[in-house]
């Protein structure tokens, strides 16, 4: 069995958070979390994710504007970390300001937690 696979979850709602890590559970990640982007730079300049699931409207820093500063920062251990936006936007412009920034897949809440840990395993390369 190799080493776990780290997970950063980002958002605000702390509900959102815990059904996040409940629902991946079954794939042996470890979870650390944030309750915003800025909160979530400090943790991707500290430590090296294989994933990071994130939220879009949150306050402080929302989600795109991390994944600027993410991608961008030459302090972030992750710029080449796989995101997956996890959240209630949908429209095609905010959806492309998030590719644009660097998003790497997009699902809409409430998700389904099947769709969750596939698009997880997938982005994480685990088959």
């Amino acid at each position: 069995m190799t080493a776990n696979k780290k997970v950063l979850v980002i958002d605000d709602s702390a509900t959102m958070r815990s059904l996040i890590k409940t629902t991946l559970n079954p794939i042996n990640v470890e979870c650390a979390s944030a309750s915003d982007g800025q909160a979530a730079l400090k943790s991707v300049k500290m430590e090296k994710f294989d994933l990071i699931i994130c939220d879009v409207n949150m306050p402080n820093m929302d989600g795109i504007e991390f994944v600027q500063h993410a991608r961008k920062d030459d302090a972030s251990l992750n710029k080449e970390t796989p995101v997956l936006m996890v959240t209630t936007e949908n429209s095609d412009m905010i959806k492309g300001s998030g590719k644009e920034a660097g998003a790497s897949g997009w699902l809409t809440k409430p998700f389904n937690p099947e769709i969750l840990i596939k698009a997880s395993k997938k982005l994480m390369g685990m088959g």
